[in-house]
Order: C-alpha cells, then sequence, then structure tokens
C-alpha cells in the first residue's frame, strides 16, 4: 500500500499537479505527516485543519490554490467549496472511519476539468474493518462513475436509515416508527408549508423510540429497491389487518423473518396503535416508558384517570401532560413486551 501511495503521489507531481491527503482526525495528520518525511522528503506540504486560526487556515489554502506547495494534508474541511482544477489526486487516510457520503462528497473535490482524477482509499487492516465499512468501500469501487449520487445516497439510505431530515431529530436510525423516508417526510413539509392543516393532521406520525435494530436485512431481501419497497408499505399502514397481509407476503416471497424484521413488525404494529391514540411520543428507558399525547390531549381522560388508579404509584401524569410508567425490568427484551403490553391497555380503555 505504501509504494502505491508514493507511486500516486509522484505521478500527480509529475504532470504539475496537486494532492489531497485526507485524514478523519486532527490526531491522525502527524502520522502521515511523518511518512511524508521519511517517504517523499522533496514534497512540498502544509497542514489545514478546523482548529487552526482562521487566518492561518486562509492563507494555507490560498497558497495551495496558488499552486506554491504541491500537497495539502488536512481533515474533512475540504469535501466542500473547493473546486480546484490542477488537484486531481486524493489519499484518504483510514478511510473506513468515514461515511458513505462523506466519501462521496470528498471524491468530488477532484474531477473538476477534463484532467483524470484518482481518489486512493486507504484502511490499516482490510480483514479489521466492519462489515458496513466494507460494504460503503466497496459501493464507492462499484459506482465510480459520474452521476453515481442518486444510486450512493439509496445505498446509503439503506445502511443508515433515513433520520429525520425536517426537524432536530436527527437520529441516522429507522427505530422510530414513523419509518420516514425521505419522500415521506417531503411530503409532510409540503403539506405543511401549504397550510392544509387538516390533512398535516391526518399525515402525522408517531416518534417510537425502543432502541432496537430494525432495518430488513440485505441478506434476507437482497435487492434495494425491494426493502425500499416495503419500508414504504409498513410507513402508510392503518391497522393491524393490513399488516398482517405485508407479514404474510414478505413470509411468503422471502423465508421466515430474521429477528430485524420481527421488530420492524412489532414497531409498525406500536405505531399503528400510537397514531390511534394520538400518542405524538412513547420512549423506553432502563425504568419504564414515557407517553406524549399530541397536542397534550387525551381523548378518554376519564377511562384514563381510572385506569391510572389501578397502577397506584407506578403510573403518573407529569405536569406537561406525559404519562410514565415505572416498572423494573433487567432485560430488554422485558422492558419492551411490558411496553407494547401496556399500549395495547391504554387502546382498550
Amino acid at each position: 500500500m505504501m509504494k502505491k501511495i508514493i507511486s500516486a503521489i509522484e505521478y500527480e507531481l509529475s504532470r504539475n499537479g496537486q494532492v489531497y491527503y485526507v485524514c478523519p482526525r486532527i490526531n491522525e495528520l502527524k502520522e502521515v505527516e511523518d511518512f511524508l518525511k521519511n517517504k517523499l522528503p522533496n514534497v512540498k506540504y502544509q497542514i489545514a485543519h478546523g482548529q487552526m486560526p482562521s487566518k492561518n487556515l486562509k492563507n494555507t489554502m490560498i497558497d495551495f490554490y496558488n499552486n506554491e506547495f504541491q500537497l495539502l494534508l488536512c481533515t474533512t474541511i475540504v469535501e466542500s467549496g473547493l473546486d480546484l482544477q490542477k488537484t486531481n489526486t486524493m489519499i484518504i487516510h483510514n478511510s473506513d472511519k468515514f461515511g458513505l457520503s462523506q466519501l462521496y462528497q470528498l471524491r468530488g473535490r477532484i474531477g473538476r476539468s477534463n484532467i483524470e482524477a484518482f481518489c486512493f482509499y486507504t484502511v490499516k487492516d482490510i480483514n479489521g474493518i466492519t462489515e458496513n465499512a466494507y460494504k460503503r468501500l466497496m459501493l464507492l469501487k462499484k459506482f465510480n462513475s459520474r452521476g453515481s449520487s442518486f444510486n450512493l445516497s439509496s445505498h446509503d439510505l439503506d445502511m443508515r436509515g433515513s433520520g429525520n431530515i425536517i426537524g432536530d431529530a436527527q437520529s441516522g436510525h429507522i427505530r422510530e416508527v414513523g419509518l420516514e423516508l425521505y419522500h415521506k417526510l417531503l411530503k409532510d413539509k409540503i403539506l405543511e408549508l401549504k397550510s392544509d392543516t387538516s390533512t398535516v393532521d391526518n399525515e402525522w406520525s408517531p416518534q417510537i423510540n425502543l432502541g432496537l435494530s430494525v432495518l430488513i436485512p440485505e441478506k434476507y431481501m437482497p435487492n434495494l429497491n425491494t426493502r425500499l419497497f416495503y419500508y414504504r408499505q409498513l410507513a402508510y399502514l392503518s391497522s393491524s389487518e393490513e399488516l398482517s397481509k405485508i407479514k404474510e407476503e414478505m413470509r411468503e416471497r422471502f423465508g421466515e423473518a430474521p429477528k430485524e424484521v420481527e421488530h420492524l413488525y412489532n414497531i409498525t404494529e406500536l405505531r399503528i396503535i400510537c397514531k390511534q391514540l394520538k400518542i405524538e411520543k412513547f420512549d423506553i428507558g432502563n425504568k419504564g416508558l414515557t407517553i406524549k399525547f399530541k397536542n397534550n390531549h387525551f381523548e378518554k381522560t376519564d377511562q384514563l384517570v381510572e385506569f391510572m388508579s389501578q397502577y397506584k404509584y407506578d403510573l403518573k401524569l407529569r405536569s406537561d401532560q406525559t404519562l410514565v410508567y415505572n416498572y423494573q425490568k433487567t432485560s430488554n427484551k422485558d422492558r419492551i413486551y411490558k411496553a407494547f403490553s401496556f399500549a395495547k391497555e391504554l387502546q382498550a380503555l
């Protein structure tokens, strides 16, 4: 690997070009700097990172732009905003520590002209990186042509989960039962901007946090578009009957569901219950769960008061109208089972 990096740098400099050498963390810059001093002592380089005084950083970038030195050793501060036509080789140090979209964004800093560009992703031990890191690198190797961003973003969505692109909840995993795929969030936001309040009210989705992994595994359902199709189907279900049909359909097509998909089914069922009860947030912690109702209002108030009295000190309503249910369960499985049972009891009121 060292020989390939040296060869790549020397080749770029031989055609009067420049090089980005990107590290994931500031404390890794020293390791690469020592490598450059020992193996490429004639290469002029400077270091740039976000903790430098802004004036020094600005001057460094201006000098690089003016070709005052040949190699910029830096962190990810270069992933956006730079358009240098002479810089057409990038080496990414410990690339397994970057996310897929970040690696793609970095790669986009080179090849800004008609000159052939090269991006090298390095790892210390290919057998020691995580499965997801390996997938990211293989995807970048596969989608290496212009216009690959949509394919990569679709795979990134599938690997990480969609999070919440509108608002302040950036979870990064589809563990909130809304299964908030991009198109649904966008649809909700458009409806909101149109001020069609009745439609928005119908389109809201409960936020559920159970701490479970609910991604559909690639081994169970290999085709990405099919996985996204079923995510979308599950996101729009409104009844347990519809869920049963989807479960049967997936079982017939792909076999018995693994535990991650079973979790997905369970959370979808819980989302349906929460939607019916107008529960906006449903969170499980180590000592119990909290429930927040939409607009701080529960329609069956009298039944809820009577229900609370049956649980004595285990159940209380806070001043912010959040319902708190305290229970001691050691295992995560027991806590989740208790939470599901409690939600069904509320549904039966």
